[in-house]
């Protein structure tokens, strides 16, 4: 439920670097053979720099691979997201809970009276979170420094606890 794109994108990267290095080693010779017109050269001077450096040269590379297999994931995924394939469901995986919390949420908020024509995911999210909290008997402030914590702007918070009172 956090709102803080750094947060979305860490979690994203976390979740795509298994893919990243290897597809980094092979575009890494890719481009190294074309650069140097031989891909024996290529694979020696790879195998050269980690054996010779006793593997420290590896500073250098595991970079490298990352950054170039993590752009060219990177590159698909909005690729495929601009085709409209959805990518978790592709590969099987479940949506996060924020977005089964927001698919839940227009349900519950009809029965409160809120029109959600208006609000935003994020809105949405928060009254969500305030309201479930109350249930559980938190105060209006432990709330408040609960969402602060974790990235929430006090202006949001405070939008979201007058929708709240008002719904």
């Amino acid at each position: 439920m956090m709102s803080n794109p750094v947060y979305r994108t860490l979690k994203k990267a976390l979740i795509l670097s298994p893919l990243a290095i290897p597809i980094g080693i092979v575009l890494s010779y890719v481009i190294l053979a074309i650069l140097l017109g031989n891909p024996n050269d290529v694979f020696t001077l790879m195998a050269l720099s980690i054996i010779c450096t006793a593997g420290i040269s590896l500073i250098i590379w595991v970079p490298i691979w990352y950054g170039l297999g993590y752009l060219v994931v990177m590159l698909a995924n909005m690729i495929l997201k601009a085709a409209g394939v959805d990518v978790a469901a592709m590969f099987g995986k479940k949506p996060n809970t924020a977005t089964n919390a927001l698919q839940t949420t227009p349900d519950s908020l009809d029965q409160n009276a809120i029109d959600t024509s208006n609000l935003t995911k994020d809105q949405v999210a928060l009254i969500n979170y305030i309201r479930k909290a109350q249930q559980k008997g938190l105060s209006n402030d432990t709330i408040t420094q609960n969402l602060g914590k974790n990235g929430w702007n006090t202006d949001s918070i405070s939008q979201a606890f007058r929708l709240v009172e008002q719904g």
